[in-house]
């Protein structure tokens, strides 16, 4: 099923705020300058927090493979990087693994991300994984309550709810296992998975 951003957002306040309305979320044509109140809450937090969730996790449905081919660097600013590259991915979002060899046998560490186009390395060419920003309408289920969930918790101050908070906190926890859990099924374990079951309450 199609999904849009205003479905994902309606979810947060139907589901995980218990809100019993429609929310109006503004239109486009207007810069989403007509929403009604709770619609320009949720639609202010939305970028930080999907930009959050899709770092929180190398998630497979967003997850690409690439090789990044080095310059050779003069500025003695580099320090001890040999190498940089602007990173050429579309719809880049971040990082998640570098590696040595293009079968990912050899995870390198020896690696620095410069603001969000630059990469430093000792290396001619370096292999990666990283995640990229797909649109809404392709993101499964898991990951839309896990979104839906992260997006209640971060409105609940804006919105006077902070009652919630305690229990949103939980239910984050249990979206973010479950999606975790429902992404690596079939799907052999992501090198660059590092992550632990406490950062999903660390998730915004």
């Amino acid at each position: 099923m199609a999904r849009t951003v205003e479905d994902i957002m309606q979810n947060a306040v139907s589901v995980y705020l218990g809100f019993p309305l429609l929310v109006n979320f503004g239109t486009s044509a207007n810069n989403y300058t007509d929403a009604d109140e709770v619609g320009k809450v949720i639609r202010r937090a939305w970028g930080d927090v999907k930009e959050k969730a899709l770092r929180m996790y190398p998630w497979s449905f967003c997850r690409e493979d690439g090789k990044i081919t080095g310059i050779r660097a003069v500025n003695p600013s580099y320090e001890h990087f040999t190498h940089y590259a602007t990173i050429p991915f579309e719809k880049y979002v971040c990082m998640q693994a570098v590696f040595y060899d293009p079968k990912h046998l050899a995870k390198c560490f020896d690696w620095r991300q410069f603001g969000t186009t630059t990469i430093k390395f000792n290396l001619p060419e370096i292999y990666v994984e990283y995640t990229i920003d797909i649109d809404p309408q392709y993101y499964p289920a898991y990951f839309v309550d896990y979104l839906s969930c992260a997006l209640a918790v971060e409105c609940c101050a804006p919105l006077r709810l902070e009652s919630k908070l305690p229990i949103l906190l939980q239910q984050l926890q249990a979206t973010f296992l479950d999606a975790r859990k429902q992404d690596s099924m079939n799907e052999p374990a992501p090198a660059s998975f590092d992550n632990i079951i406490d950062e999903a309450r660390n998730a915004l």
